[in-house]
């Protein structure tokens, strides 16, 4: 037992990234939410005001580290870094400033910046060094140029290899994907280039506004594009940083701007004027899944606002702001299809401060958790099998994919085992209840 407890630490602890490091946020008019209790807890200590385009980073514990609107630096004492200023964020971009941790380092860390409305400075990156300032860390390298024009979209992905990051941005005045890949070497300064999906043009008409997302497991992203009216959704590639199967939402949608993916990946939340619409990505054709549009949120009786970001958070829930609201909303079952989605708006106080258009932006990665864990697959062996969210549901169900063990092929353990019967493949599957609420997890092992 004691060999099989080290293995599960092992197992648990691998990988490049920890959710922690989305565990403290802050946005909008000096506000901010701190995740390490498990619930977000009001932080009313922020130092920023920003419209949108904000990142936050915390080290693998959650303790914060920086956070930037794409044009100043903060550190974690909510001063500026000395050479944190003057980088080529924008004021009015969607993904003003990005961060991104350096592959195979603790301490390095990268601030991916877009101008708006496809400015000259387009595409750019700065460095943070976190060991310097005693800690505090500075910007070593500022304004690294890349591209231009580009839209305001930006998104990051962990390479299938596990070794490295997909940066993705999308240029101005074309309808070219542009993949840039991060590795402990440093950027890539020559992106892998797909052409695909809609023409992002005439920027003035806000046609390079708007949130773009992957799904947690790196599968799918989706944009909006605000002036055009347009949801789009694609297959990705992590290995090669390329795009396929580009699926364009029939119809217009008004002033859509946030999107965001279930944990799970199978429903889309998009945000558009003055509600939150959620999709069924799972319902079967483009049509299809259109038709199960359902409102989820909205703005009740706030004159003159609008929904605009949406984020999913370390806990699992996605969170969604209303202009100068001083609450975020809360999706807090948001692998629920419709309005079991339980969606709140007034999910969580900001103590007074308010949110604006933007909420942090993070390596999707970050919150990608595989639905259960498991050890010793050798034929005759004991297959162990465990879940990291037993505590979040009340029962499961376990099925091993291997009928010929007749009555010893399910389970309602939350960590059981099983012996197979041969050897091959197996597909698991793993069904949790809450309440009312089902939801089915499958996972192929051999």
């Amino acid at each position: 037992m004691r060999h099989f407890l080290v293995i599960l630490f092992l197992l648990i602890t691998q990988g490049g990234f920890t959710q922690n490091e989305a565990n403290i946020w802050y946005f909008g008019e000096y506000a901010g939410l701190d995740f390490n209790s498990g619930a977000p807890v009001v932080l009313l200590n922020s130092a920023m005001v920003m419209d949108e385009g904000v990142s936050t980073i915390s080290d693998v514990n959650g303790n914060l580290f920086f956070y930037t609107n794409g044009i100043d630096v903060w550190n974690r004492n909510h001063q500026k870094m000395p050479n944190g200023t003057g980088l080529n964020g924008h004021s009015s971009s969607t993904n003003s400033g990005f961060i991104v941790p350096k592959p195979g380092s603790t301490t390095t860390y990268y601030i991916f910046t877009t101008d708006a409305f496809f400015g000259p400075l387009g595409l750019c990156y700065s460095v943070v060094d976190m060991t310097l300032q005693a800690g505090l860390g500075d910007v070593t390298q500022k304004n690294l140029f890349l591209h231009s024009p580009v839209t305001e979209k930006i998104a990051a992905i962990e390479h299938a290899n596990g070794q490295g990051l997909w940066v993705v941005t999308h240029q101005g005045n074309s309808n070219v994907f542009q993949s840039w890949l991060v590795t402990s070497s440093g950027v890539s300064t020559t992106p892998v280039a797909t052409n695909i999906g809609t023409v992002h043009s005439n920027a003035n008409s806000g046609n390079g506004i708007g949130y773009m997302k992957f799904s947690p497991d790196g599968k799918q992203l989706a944009l909006t594009i605000y002036g055009l009216g347009i949801i789009a959704l694609f297959d990705f590639d992590a290995a090669a940083g390329t795009f396929s199967n580009a699926q364009t939402f029939p119809g217009t949608w008004d002033d859509v701007y946030g999107i965001e993916f279930s944990p799970n990946g199978k429903l889309l939340y998009v945000s558009s004027d003055t509600v939150l619409l959620q999709f069924d990505l799972t319902a079967g054709t483009l049509n299809d899944i259109v038709n199960t549009q359902t409102q989820v949120g909205g703005i009740g009786q706030m004159p003159m606002a609008f929904i605009a970001p949406v984020q999913l958070g370390p806990d699992r829930k996605i969170y969604w702001g209303v202009y100068y609201s001083d609450y975020l909303g809360v999706i807090n079952d948001p692998n629920q299809p419709g309005l079991a989605c339980n969606s709140v708006a007034q999910g969580v106080s900001l103590g007074g401060r308010h949110s604006l258009s933007g909420l942090p932006v993070f390596v999707a990665s970050l919150f990608y958790a595989k639905p259960f864990h498991y050890v010793n697959t050798c034929f005759e062996d004991t297959t162990h099998f465990w879940t990291n969210d037993s505590l979040s549901f009340d029962s499961v169900t376990w099925n091993f994919g291997d009928p010929v063990s007749g009555i010893y092929n399910t389970s309602s353990l939350f960590a059981p085992t099983h012996i197979y019967t041969t050897t091959g493949t197996f597909t698991v599957t793993m069904v949790v209840f809450k309440g009312l609420l089902t939801d089915t997890m499958i996972q192929t092992i051999a």
